[in-house]
């Protein structure tokens, strides 16, 4: 008796399912899934794979012969669990089996890895939102102080030059990082430090300017008075051929009349303008007198600094001479104009962009000032009238370059290996000099170039 009850009472802790075979627990499982318990599925189709691991598209049963996926079905379980990692996992272990590929199902299932795939770029761009944005925010802040330091004249120190390389890191950093929340702190990162770099190089300039005395006009003395003069009164008479001469009383002195001293000239008072113009000037003239020790070889850079120098010498005197509102103000504006002259000149143009003319050369000095919007309405012009190589391929760097700076890059890119490829086309033999563009640019087109000259 106590046998029987031990038996009945083991068959009691059996669970329902020992006894089920592996085709039934797949067949129970994709029942579950066209009645869209994923759960119960899950669950049956894993006892079934436990049992059974190779799929197959014959695979018999006590009865029947049947087509056996149960990676597929599980995969469609995990997926509508919220186990996207997991689903891609089936499917993938599924394709790698070879089976799938021979069935009706294997259409539905790049359906469903497409889903998933897409999914899954959803949550990984909501899980980098927030860190994107942050990063987006620090490049930005970077950007607006590197122009409070330009603004300041702050652009000749080694700390703006390190702000600006690592700006050029953070920018490169959020460009590529895709959907790395990661990489987006670490561009953010950068970033702030880049600001911090300009900050100091704007302070710096300005705490320079200020202990940096103003210029003051030479002082003019005062004129002495003219000393006072005495004045006689003299009778004097007319001789008349018809008169005896008449006697003349000797001449009376008067007293002398005391004259007025000339007073002083007024001392001229400079305001804040004046002395800012003065000093602008003089930091001009001061650049010039080394700019002129800077490429001796060219001729054209060297002659624009001599008319500079003369020309910084003539609105010297006319500012000494001259305080009023209209000479200040030219001062003012012949120096930035005759600056941003000299900047575009002191960029070495390409071999290539100087001996083609026709206004390549003015379309890449625009280029390399930042002026990308002038550079790239230049080229269109000029390829409207003339297919050049050269244009199309400076007109791709200009298109790359913007692109890289914004925050939607892809249509500037793909513009710009358009660009590239017809270049490429015209002189198969075109390369960038790595010594005038970004080594990310030179490395772009020779990965355009790899793929059209073959």
């Amino acid at each position: 008796m106590r046998r029987l009850v031990f038996a009945l009472l083991l068959l009691a802790a059996i669970p329902a399912h020992a006894a089920e075979k592996w085709y039934e627990a797949y067949a129970r499982g994709v029942q579950a899934i066209n009645a869209k318990n994923y759960s119960a599925a899950a669950e049956a189709l894993q006892r079934s794979i436990s049992e059974m691991p190779n799929e197959s598209n014959a695979a018999r049963t006590r009865r029947d012969t049947i087509v056996y996926v149960p990676h597929f079905w599980l995969g469609i379980a995990k997926f509508n669990l919220g186990d996207v990692e997991g689903a891609l996992r089936e499917w993938r272990t599924a394709e790698e089996q070879g089976v799938v590929q021979n069935t009706d199902y294997y259409a539905r299932m790049r359906e469903w890895v497409a889903r998933a795939q897409a999914e899954k770029q959803r949550s990984a761009q909501t899980a980098v939102a927030e860190p994107r944005k942050a990063a987006d925010a620090a490049v930005s802040r970077a950007m607006s102080t590197q122009m409070d330091a330009l603004a300041a004249r702050g652009d000749r120190s080694d700390t703006y030059r390190a702000g600006k390389q690592k700006l050029s890191e953070a920018v490169d950093q959020f460009n590529n990082a895709g959907t790395d929340a990661r990489a987006y702190r670490r561009a953010g990162d950068i970033a702030n430090q880049a600001r911090d770099l300009f900050a100091s190089a704007a302070e710096a300039a300005k705490r320079a300017r200020a202990a940096r005395p103003a210029a003051q006009p030479p002082r003019q003395q005062p004129r002495p008075a003219a000393p006072p003069v005495e004045v006689t009164r003299v009778q004097v008479e007319t001789q008349r051929p018809a008169e005896a001469p008449k006697q003349v009383p000797a001449p009376v002195a008067e007293a002398p009349k005391p004259q007025p001293h000339a007073a002083p000239p007024q001392q001229a008072v400079e305001d804040g303008a004046l002395v800012a113009a003065r000093v602008a000037l003089q930091e001009f003239r001061g650049r010039l007198a080394t700019a002129g020790d800077q490429r001796r070889g060219d001729a054209r850079y060297q002659q624009a600094v001599r008319a500079a120098v003369r020309e910084a010498t003539s609105f010297d005197r006319r500012l000494q001479k001259n305080h009023d509102a209209a000479t200040i103000s030219a001062t003012v504006q012949f120096v930035t104009a005759k600056q941003q002259e000299l900047d575009a000149l002191s960029v070495p143009v390409p071999a290539a962009a100087a001996s083609s003319g026709g206004g390549l050369e003015s379309a890449y000095r625009a280029f390399a000032r930042g002026d990308f919007d002038s550079a790239d309405t230049q080229l269109t012009e000029l390829l409207g009238r003339r297919a050049l190589a050269e244009g199309f391929l400076l007109r791709g760097c200009t298109r790359f370059t913007r692109a890289t700076l914004s925050r939607s890059p892809k249509a500037g890119l793909d513009a710009a290996a358009e660009d590239f490829r017809a270049a490429l086309k015209l002189n198969r033999g075109l390369r960038l000099q790595k010594s005038a563009f970004s080594p990310k640019l030179v490395t772009y087109f020779d990965s355009v170039r790899a793929s059209v000259v073959r």
